[in-house]
């Protein structure tokens, strides 16, 4: 192997094998989405607004198949269109996008989920390249280069990542931005604070505030990127802007959060007290009484607002009365913030969740392939198998790994301080995010809603796990027996 690699050092160039491992991402994308058994996701029911939002129509469907059995992949295009407008409004821009070219296309009346996998491809791949391309200039070995590429290609191509490229869920965006973030907070570490990679941040942050109501927080989350940055010595300009820039995301965000708020349901609230504060309890009673609610409201513990029993209606006199009217979201944080035990527990739970990454209530086939209803494709789903059934699905593993991620990139021999601190301030502030996110879904609503909103987390692991594995072969030089 070291007279493999020394015969290829001069040849080694991180751009050239992003290239090939985009290549490779992309073959794998088209053999999922776009060659015959066509993959997907199927309708969890969350599909029904989206569809009135951008005047689709469903066409003829089993009323037993409509939901989580098959995945749809046409739809009619209605002329008629009375939107309620609840769907997020990049996730309709795009999906809007989609039916013109699809309309500009074919000419016809029907719409083909593959128009809007073709959108999302594009834009993966590039997001996509920026990352392996980063991660491929912390390494100078060519034999670690095809190693780190090869596991790249496995992560990001992945069944329970590509599937959801033709669906109607935000996930799909969700996850492309935020690649995308980290490829502008990467490029920002590089450059110093110059360059397109500040503005690229800024759009991204406040699309993905858009998009996603649980990351509310992120604007004042990634200011303190802009703000770590005004220590640099940049041009007074630049500092303004980035001054600007990190206001503007934390007014925004306050803003954010308080319409998350203003707009939590009664069955989040429910779910927030039962699914959550009582959900990690040891003794119900006593945590009830944090809030001044009776004792006899425990018989609540751990059920689910969906539930038909032991209530059920969430606006009954008997819940507004001695129960709703006792605690607010202010009320629940400050809980967990004198309970940390408790948190730490809804937590685990979360991130055990996020490790999940492929919905057993969904399946990825249409009804004309003849498989049974909800069957996954089991190609390739090695990384997604493999995180469920074999890793370690708690915080404390995720945190190791961080904390290790943080240490190998400490100074090196030559190395100036100041740029090696300040690449891992900023890539902390990234880890940090989605944390931040699921903490976010997990006060508002307990673990009701981890199915689908413990999506970034997920994701969020998936890059640290990369960048884990990038700087344990740049440090140690295992493959190339090289003495680091």
């Amino acid at each position: 192997m070291r007279r493999f690699d020394n015969s290829m050092r001069k040849r080694y160039r991180p751009k050239r094998l992003a290239i090939v491992a985009t290549a490779a991402l992309a073959i794998s994308v088209i053999l999922q989405l776009f060659i015959p058994p066509y993959l997907g996701m199927s309708n969890d029911g969350s599909y029904d607004t989206v569809l009135q939002d951008v005047g689709l129509v469903e066409l003829k469907t089993n009323e037993r198949d409509r939901y989580f059995n098959y995945y749809v992949r046409t739809y009619g295009i209605s002329t008629q269109v009375n939107p309620p407008d609840t769907t997020p409004w990049p996730l309709r821009a795009v999906v809007r996008l989609a039916i013109s070219l699809d309309m500009l296309m074919t000419r016809d009346a029907i719409f083909d989920m593959r128009s809007l996998a073709v959108l999302y491809t594009l834009a993966y791949l590039l997001v996509s390249f920026l990352l392996v391309e980063s991660l491929l200039s912390r390494i100078s070995i060519y034999s670690e280069g095809v190693a780190i590429s090869v596991v790249c290609v496995l992560v990001l191509g992945d069944t329970s990542i590509v599937t959801r490229l033709a669906s109607l869920y935000t996930q799909p965006l969700e996850w492309i931005l935020f690649i995308g973030i980290v490829d502008a907070v990467t490029a920002l570490a590089r450059k110093g604070g110059g360059g397109l990679g500040s503005l690229a941040l800024f759009v991204q942050v406040c699309l993905l505030m858009a998009l996603n109501r649980y990351a509310a927080l992120a604007g004042l989350v990634f200011s303190l990127i802009y703000w770590r940055m005004m220590g640099l010595k940049l041009d007074a300009p630049i500092k303004i802007v980035h001054a600007l820039m990190a206001v503007s995301l934390s007014v925004l965000s306050v803003v954010m959060t308080m319409n998350m708020l203003n707009t939590q349901t009664i069955y989040q609230k429910y779910d927030q007290m039962t699914r959550g504060v009582l959900f990690e309890a040891s003794n119900p009673e006593k945590a009830l009484a944090n809030f001044g609610i009776e004792p006899r409201f425990s018989i609540l513990t751990d059920t689910y607002s969906d539930q038909s029993f032991p209530i059920a209606e969430m606006d009954i006199p008997a819940l507004e009365d001695g129960f709703f009217d006792r605690y607010t979201t202010k009320d629940v944080a400050v809980y967990y913030l004198s309970h940390p035990t408790a948190m730490w527990g809804l937590f685990d739970v979360g991130v055990h969740n996020a490790f999940s990454s492929r919905p057993s209530y969904s399946g990825n086939f249409e009804k004309s392939v003849g498989l049974p209803a909800r069957a996954k494709s089991p190609f390739p789903a090695l990384w997604s198998t493999f995180k469920e059934q074999v890793a370690p699905k708690t915080v404390g593993s995720v945190f190791i790994i961080l904390m290790i991620v943080v240490l190998l990139r400490r100074k090196k021999s030559g190395a100036n301080e100041g740029w090696v601190a300040l690449n891992r301030s900023l890539m902390l502030v990234v880890w940090v995010f989605p944390a931040v996110e699921l903490g976010t879904v997990l006060v508002m609503s307990g673990d009701s809603e981890l199915i689908r909103e413990g999506f970034l987390m997920g994701v969020g692991i998936d890059v640290l796990v990369l960048t884990f594995l990038t700087e344990i072969l740049h440090r140690t030089k295992i493959i190339s027996d090289e003495k680091g």
